[in-house]
C-alpha cells in the first residue's frame, strides 16, 4: 500500500526507533514509564501521520525555487506546529501543573524546532525516494527501448533470406529442373526447410534456439548456396555432438556465413573454404566461423551492419558475459570468435527439429 507515493508499511517501520527514544526523554521528565511510553506512542504517531500530509503536499521538483521555498516554509511551520500544539494539549490535560509549567517555560521552543528538523528529514526521505524511483523508471524505459530495440534487430533478421537470395536461389533451381531434376527437388526441400526455420522462431517468438538447429538452418543456406557457387564454396565443420542443445541466438551464424560469402568469396575467383566449428571449455560455448577468403582491412574489420547488430543483441542477451572477437586482413580471410556463457540461459530454447 502507498500514499502519496510513498510505501506505507516501510515509511511506518521507519518511525519505531523513534518511539524508545522519546520514551527515554520523556522519563527524564520525570514522567513514570507508562506515561512516558504512551506519550512516545502518541506523539511519535502524529509526527508519522503529519508525514504523509506533507508527503501529499510538498512542492514538486519541477516548480520553481522560490515557490518551493514559501510552500517548505509554510509547510514546516504548519507541521511542526500542530506537532507541538498536540502534545502542549497533551500535557495540559494529562501532565501534573509543575510539569506543564516547566513544558511552557523551557521545552516548547525546543519542541518546535524539533518539529522544523523533523519536517526537514521527511523531505529529505521523500526527496530521496522520489529521485530513487525515477532512476528506477529511467532505468525500467531504458530496458524497455531495449528490448523494443533488439525485438526490431530480430525481426530484420529473421528476414535474413532477403528476396535477392530467394530470386538468385529460385533461378538456379529453375535451371537445374531441365537438366538435374532430382537435384532441383532437393534444393527446393532445402529452401523449404530455411523458410520453416524461420517461420518456425517467428512464430514462437523467441531469441533463442538449440545450437543444432542454428546449424541446421545454415547448412540448408550453404547449401543453396551451393547452387550458385559450385565447388568454389568450400565448407569444413568441427562441431562437437556435445554442444548441440546449447542455447543461441536465433540466426546468429547466418548473417556470418553471409558475410563471408559475400565479401570473402565474392571478390575472388579461386575456391574459398567457410569454417564452421562450435566446442564448450568450463562453462562457455566457443563458436567460430572463419573463411580464407579476400580479407578486410582495418577500417572495415567490423563487418559493417550485421557485426554491429550481432553483438548489440549479444550485449543486450548476455549483458557483457559474451564476446565478440574478429580477426582479419586484407588476402588472410575473415575470422569472426564467439564466446557465450552457457549458464545464462535460464528457459530452455526452442528446438525445431
Amino acid at each position: 500500500m502507498t500514499i502519496a507515493r510513498v510505501p506505507l508499511r516501510p515509511y511506518l517501520f521507519a518511525w519505531l526507533p523513534f518511539v524508545p527514544v522519546y520514551a527515554l526523554a520523556v522519563r527524564f521528565s520525570g514522567a513514570g514509564w507508562v506515561d512516558a511510553a504512551l506519550s512516545a506512542v502518541t506523539t511519535v504517531g502524529l509526527a508519522a501521520l503529519l508525514g504523509l500530509g506533507v508527503a501529499r503536499w510538498r512542492p514538486p521538483s519541477d516548480v520553481p525555487w522560490r515557490r518551493a521555498a514559501i510552500r517548505h516554509a509554510f509547510l514546516s511551520v504548519t507541521y511542526s506546529a500542530l506537532w507541538t500544539a498536540f502534545i502542549a494539549a497533551e500535557l495540559a490535560l494529562g501532565a501534573p501543573a509543575e510539569r506543564w509549567a516547566g513544558f511552557l517555560e523551557n521545552a516548547i521552543r525546543w519542541q518546535f524546532v524539533t518539529g522544523l528538523l523533523l519536517y526537514a528529514l521527511l523531505v529529505a526521505a521523500f526527496t530521496s525516494l522520489d529521485r530513487l524511483a525515477a532512476l528506477r523508471a529511467q532505468e525500467q524505459r531504458a530496458a524497455r527501448a531495449e528490448a523494443d530495440r533488439v525485438r526490431a534487430e530480430l525481426q530484420a533478421l529473421r528476414a535474413q533470406l532477403n528476396p535477392h537470395f530467394l530470386f538468385n536461389t529460385l533461378h538456379s533451381i529453375t535451371a537445374l529442373v531441365r537438366s538435374d531434376a532430382a537435384r532441383a527437388e532437393g534444393a527446393l526441400e532445402q529452401l523449404a526447410a530455411c523458410l520453416r526455420h524461420v517461420l518456425a522462431v517467428n512464430a514462437a517468438g523467441t531469441e533463442e534456439v538449440a545450437l543444432g538447429d542454428e546449424l541446421g538452418f545454415v547448412r540448408d543456406y550453404l547449401a543453396l548456396e551451393r547452387l550458385r557457387h559450385g565447388n568454389r564454396l568450400r565448407v569444413i565443420e568441427e562441431i562437437d555432438p556435445d554442444v548441440l542443445d546449447a542455447p543461441v541466438l536465433a540466426f546468429l551464424l547466418q548473417p556470418l556465413v553471409e558475410n563471408a560469402i559475400r565479401h570473402g568469396m565474392a571478390p575472388l575467383t579461386r575456391p574459398v573454404t567457410i569454417r564452421l566449428s562450435a566446442r564448450a571449455v568450463d562453462d562457455d560455448l566457443l563458436l567460430e566461423v572463419a573463411d580464407d577468403g579476400a580479407g578486410s582491412t582495418g577500417s572495415t574489420r567490423d563487418g559493417g551492419i550485421g557485426l554491429r547488430a550481432l553483438r548489440q543483441r549479444l550485449q543486450a542477451r548476455h549483458d557483457g558475459a559474451a564476446t565478440l572477437q574478429v580477426t582479419t586482413a586484407p588476402g588472410e580471410g575473415f575470422r569472426v570468435h564467439l564466446t557465450l556463457p552457457l549458464t545464462a540461459t535460464t528457459r530452455p530454447p526452442l528446438v525445431l527439429r
